[in-house]
């Protein structure tokens, strides 16, 4: 059996163990909030040591919007546009969801991939259920979407846009005729401009191969149009909640409202992490913790202990340079990953990774590569913050039920 199944798929075995690992890392944050002097100068072992201060500017594409993007373009393209026709398109729907379906604005009632008005959403609503379809299923939206550029009832151009070779004015005039977004105008076009002639540079070139959804999930929540408040994390579905309940023994609403964040923003950033858990005994309390689960589990041998593969190890250190990159949002207190700690925000030099063994000397490391955090990212969380600002969103879940 599996690290990951002995220690996450079934709970109750090995729980004695975890319950002392789990005392173990109290201590070392403990400590570690009383030597505010101490520093790491070592390299860590795998998770990157620095990690610049989240910044919000614009980035060319955002992280994890690959593969839909490139639907999105293929779909452009067999449409008869223009590469810089369709970059301008993907450019726009990268600014205001990065392409994710599932975004919601709560400050400006906009919802899914296009980041459509009520009204036009209802309009979208309407007909997919109408149909027993699901509002939230990406490849609806899209056919909407493409169905309402190609209707000649708005202010686009269709046959004028499609033959467009500047895919920074093809993003503009898609904003400015299609969907206007924010009250900055020169800040929206800057910004659309650079995602636009990132994404012809990403997919432009038909040599291309597809990169895995793997290992381009993660970085730091991309920049929201002006006034606009994205919730890129949309709610897990029932058959996630099922098997977190059947894994744990605990039920997944029954997790800290910050808990919960964390949980849905890995689950759709990171698909690669398919196991999440805890247990009596995390720390602080199993409700305000989560162990996300690498699925080729650790090993330990003669010459130590390691992520057993290369992608876990990859997608691990991104997971948690994401957590760090949006500690703030997400109301977390402290991540380990690699025999390495991080307090986001409590001490002076928050852009470095602090081994474990910088703090404790005592033979905590007994060996044991998931004490020793080589197959799992443990984060913790404050108390709740978050459970009485961030009221439900309007409509249904991926599920099709209510909020």
């Amino acid at each position: 059996m599996s690290v990951v199944s002995r220690i996450a798929t079934v709970p109750h075995v090995n729980r004695k163990t975890r319950k002392v690992a789990a005392a173990l890392v109290s201590t070392v944050v403990m400590l570690a909030l009383v030597m505010p002097g101490a520093r790491a100068e070592g390299p860590v072992t795998a998770a990157k040591k620095r990690t610049s201060p989240t910044t919000c500017v614009a980035t060319a594409v955002s992280p994890g919007a690959n593969s839909r993007a490139r639907y999105v373009w293929k779909r452009l393209i067999n449409a008869d546009y223009s590469p810089a026709a369709a970059a301008g398109v993907v450019g726009y729907l990268d600014q205001v969801s990065a392409v994710a379906p599932h975004a919601i604005s709560r400050s400006t009632d906009r919802t899914g991939v296009a980041q459509w008005p009520s009204d036009r959403w209802g309009a979208f609503v309407a007909q997919t259920e109408d149909k027993g379809q699901n509002r939230w299923d990406f490849k609806k939206q899209i056919n909407f979407l493409l169905a309402e550029m190609a209707s000649g009832d708005l202010d686009l151009n269709n046959d004028k846009f499609k033959v467009r070779v500047n895919p920074r004015k093809a993003a503009r005039v898609f904003n400015r005729d299609f969907l206007p977004i924010g009250t900055d105008p020169l800040a929206v076009k800057e910004s659309l401009g650079v995602k636009a002639d990132g994404w012809l540079r990403v997919l432009g070139d038909s040599r291309l191969s597809k990169k895995s959804d793997a290992v381009t999930y993660g970085g730091a929540t991309q920049c929201a149009p002006p006034d606009v408040d994205l919730d890129r994390c949309p709610m897990v579905p029932d058959s996630f909640k099922k098997y977190f309940s059947d894994s744990t023994g605990f039920t997944w609403e029954d997790m800290s409202a910050s808990a919960q964040l964390m949980s849905r923003c890995a689950y759709i950033r990171f698909p690669h992490i398919k196991t999440q858990g805890t247990y009596n005994g995390h720390m602080p309390v199993w409700s305000q913790a989560i162990d996300f689960m690498m699925p080729k589990g650790c090993i330990t041998d003669s010459s130590g202990s390691r992520t057993r593969s290369e992608t876990d190890l990859r997608v691990g250190s991104q997971l948690a340079k994401y957590l760090f990159e949006n500690h703030k949002r997400l109301n977390i207190d402290y991540i380990i990953w690699q025999d390495s700690l991080r307090n986001p925000g409590e001490r002076s030099y928050e852009d470095e990774w602090a081994p474990i063994a910088d703090w404790r000397n005592d033979g905590y490391n007994n060996g044991d590569c998931t004490n020793t955090h080589f197959d799992h990212v443990h984060v913790s969380v404050y108390a709740d913050v978050l459970s009485a600002s961030v009221p439900p969103p309007s409509g249904l879940t991926p599920d099709g039920k209510p909020w």
